[in-house]
């Protein structure tokens, strides 16, 4: 009556009815779904990024010494931070607040805090003061200036 699903005899013998059997992947198919994955990971870390940069400007604004609410972005936000170029994060983020030369590569770090840094130099003395409390994101950076990992941490 219209439909061709294999009998319990047929079934038992080993035939099995399988309607996807007849499709076949196109690989046009295949490379688009790849392109369109690969633009929205690129897409999800420019926006990881962005977000990243509107928090950083917004605590880069207020006045010195305010006390703020930040918090780590969440880890799925700064996994996609990965694989980034230098000049990428430098231009989005502007420079860091502490920048350190590792056996692996460059780090830098950004405070998610309002500014606390008092430099005062007077002759041959630099002083900095830094609070602690807040989150501090740190990029860290391959021999090939890409991005191998960022993480945060709350600053002591």
């Amino acid at each position: 009556m219209g439909s061709k699903v294999p009998s319990p005899s047929n079934r038992a013998r080993g035939a099995r009815f399988n309607r996807w059997a007849a499709v076949k992947p196109k690989p046009y198919v295949a490379l688009a779904l790849y392109w369109l994955l690969a633009g929205a990971a690129g897409a999800a870390s420019n926006g990881a990024l962005e977000e990243l940069m509107k928090q950083l400007q917004s605590m880069r604004s207020l006045p010195p010494g305010t006390s703020t609410d930040a918090k780590c972005p969440p880890p799925e936000n700064l996994a996609f931070l990965r694989g980034m170029k230098r000049l990428d994060v430098l231009a989005a983020l502007s420079s860091p607040d502490f920048e350190e030369e590792a056996a692996s590569g460059l780090e830098w770090s950004y405070f998610l805090t309002s500014p606390r840094r008092g430099v005062v130099d007077s002759g041959e003395s630099l002083e900095v003061t830094v609070g602690g409390g807040f989150p501090t994101v740190t990029f860290f950076f391959t021999k090939q200036d890409e991005t191998g990992r960022v993480t945060c941490a709350y600053a002591r």
